[in-house]
């Protein structure tokens, strides 16, 4: 087997299992429960599951899509944010060790994964976890540095930072209240802030 092949069969395996991962976020964020301990557990008897049934996607299938205890539905997020993870990593797999195609992949894989949590917990919940928010920004600062210009900083953080405070100003000039704010929440704002970097 070629090393792209190995790759490419690593970088599946490796997104199928981190869209596990996403799924224990995706539940325990909104919840504010530890995403290391307790152990996942069925949402409706509280079994916790083995190993053998956390199985990214196969799991899913070998229990036709319902708890072992009590029968309960799993809901269909869970083989989807798999399925979508490893397909994407799949997608964007290296082609070789290079230092830049690695930092590459890592990188785009990591944005979509936050974007992924983002969706299905805003689908769900209706908010966007500023955890989630704090760790993209820390993504492209990380990136960013080894990748670009000092000078698109200045202008990324000019625009992101400076455009919404002049249209909330023009916005409380004309209305006498704040333009950002009522519908918007602030880590809706922040999201747009890190999407400008």
């Amino acid at each position: 087997m070629s090393l792209e092949s190995l790759l490419s069969l690593f970088a599946l395996l490796f997104g199928l299992i981190v869209g596990s991962f996403l799924n224990a976020l995706i539940y325990r964020l909104p919840r504010e429960i530890n995403i290391a301990y307790p152990r996942s557990s069925c949402t409706s008897c509280k079994k916790i599951i083995p190993w053998y049934e956390n199985i990214p996607v196969f799991s899913y299938i070998f229990l036709r899509g319902k708890c072992s205890e009590c029968g309960a539905k799993i809901s269909w997020s869970y083989p989807a944010v798999e399925l979508a993870c490893g397909l994407f990593a799949l997608f964007i797999a290296p082609s070789s060790l290079n230092n830049n195609e690695l930092l590459s992949f890592f990188f785009y894989f990591s944005v979509f994964c936050c974007f992924v949590v983002h969706f299905i917990v805003d689908l769900k919940h209706q908010i966007l976890p500023d955890s989630v928010n704090l760790y993209l920004a820390c993504l492209f600062l990380v990136y960013g540095f080894f990748t670009t210009p000092w000078t698109h900083w200045l202008i990324g953080a000019a625009l992101g930072f400076g455009f919404p405070l002049i249209v909330s100003w023009v916005f409380y000039q004309l209305k006498g209240q704040v333009g950002l704010g009522g519908g918007i929440s602030s880590s809706t704002v922040h999201l747009d802030y890190i999407l400008v970097l």
